[in-house]
């Protein structure tokens, strides 16, 4: 691995966490009021948090990785619900369709990761 990917990893990991903090401690108790805060941080907060470990593989092969037959249907998933939680809170402005598809996006977040893990 080289400097510049490390790099790369650490800055988008510390986005990563700093928009999952905002997204829990101001867009959580705001949620009611304005679901699109938490939605913003919460998504940008998984995207570079997918985007860091996308970061040590490359480009080519974080495609190659999450278009595998056996990570397709749970990439699809990721995407999906990430696309679905931004448009149910910034389009729509649903309290209920934000917090399902936040919950959907967590869970494919969390599988993503730990796929990593031997």
């Amino acid at each position: 691995l080289s400097r510049e990917r490390v790099a790369w990893f650490f800055a988008l990991s510390t986005v990563g966490t700093l928009m999952f903090t905002l997204a829990f401690f101001v867009g959580l108790p705001t949620l009611i009021l304005a679901p699109a805060k938490f939605a913003l941080c919460f998504s940008i907060g998984s995207a570079c948090s997918m985007s860091a470990m996308g970061a040590l593989r490359g480009l080519q092969g974080q495609l190659a990785h999450m278009t595998a037959p056996e990570r397709l249907t749970h990439s699809a998933a990721y995407v999906g619900s990430l696309l679905g939680t931004l448009y149910c809170a910034l389009v729509l402005h649903s309290y209920v369709l934000t917090i399902l598809c936040s919950f959907a996006q967590l869970t494919s977040l969390l599988y993503y990761q730990v796929s990593y893990f031997p």
